[in-house]
């Protein structure tokens, strides 16, 4: 029996290139949570979708200046995960990830948003992304919303809830 009720097949990814880099690194010797700690973990979380989705997964992703998610597409030749760069400007600042939420919500209807980034980006994003559903994946330090969890796994999460193995209303919660 095919267990799928509905094609879900597009995800916005927000990929913060400053969290992890504030004042507390330097005075209170706060861990650094590096743009290369972020390309890893966008490499785990999406090989996680990739390993468990039977059908293409769309990645919308928010630009940066340094193209964090645009540096690992090379690394998913299989045609299972696909990246469209959001067609958005670049001010390298929170409106960034403000026009990217509006974007993938309002105009690519995107069927969840993931993030990787402290509180203030999962809070910006959460803002403006009525009811689509957010994955907060920990990307930073003294998070309190954002997930402290495998990147894998995370993926693996998110792309049970791509190919709807379960009922929406029992893996999606609402926080606050």
């Amino acid at each position: 029996m095919d267990r799928r009720f509905t094609e879900l097949n597009k995800i916005g990814l927000v990929v913060n290139p400053a969290a992890g880099k504030d004042i507390r690194r330097l005075i209170a010797y706060g861990s650094v949570f590096g743009n290369q700690e972020k390309v890893n973990y966008t490499l785990r979380l999406l090989r996680g979708i990739e390993s468990v989705v039977s059908e293409p997964v769309e990645v919308m992703y928010m630009p940066d200046p340094y193209d964090l998610v645009g540096s690992v597409e090379d690394d998913f030749p299989s045609g299972k995960i696909t990246f469209h760069r959001a067609s958005i400007p670049v001010f390298g600042d929170e409106v960034d990830t403000l026009n990217f939420t509006d974007w993938a919500v309002n105009e690519e209807k995107v069927d969840a948003l993931v993030v990787v980034g402290r509180d203030g980006t999962n809070r910006i994003v959460a803002k403006k992304s009525a009811l689509t559903p957010l994955f907060s994946l920990f990307g930073g330090t003294n998070n309190v919303f954002a997930e402290n969890i495998e990147p894998t796994v995370m993926g693996l999460a998110v792309g049970f809830f791509l190919e709807n193995y379960s009922l929406r209303e029992k893996v999606v919660k609402k926080s606050k």
